[in-house]
């Protein structure tokens, strides 16, 4: 269920960067389960934990990830594909 985005929002890097120290991956939606990829060996992956938080009215996905300190696509990635489309989701 990983992809770059949640990859590099664990370490606080940018795909882009991810990318351009791994030069053999060269579609950023294709790597493997079980793939082996430099991020930044100086920099610790943020500890994950399990926050649950309820939709207000008007708010989004990205008021949320700057709330918690993610990336929109970090919490797409935790929801086990609960969320298909980021831009539609609901209060409540």
């Amino acid at each position: 269920g990983e992809h770059l985005g949640t990859i590099a929002g664990r370490y606080g890097v940018l795909v882009k960067d991810i990318l351009a120290i791994n030069p053999a991956i060269t579609d950023a939606n294709k790597i493997r389960i079980g793939q082996t990829i430099v991020v930044c060996p100086e920099i610790a992956p943020k500890e994950l934990m399990r926050i649950e938080h309820t939709l207000a009215a008007g708010e989004t996905l990205s008021h949320v990830a700057l709330r918690y300190g993610a990336s929109v696509d970090e919490l797409v990635g935790f929801q086990g594909g609960k969320i298909s489309d980021p831009n539609k989701v609901r209060a409540g």
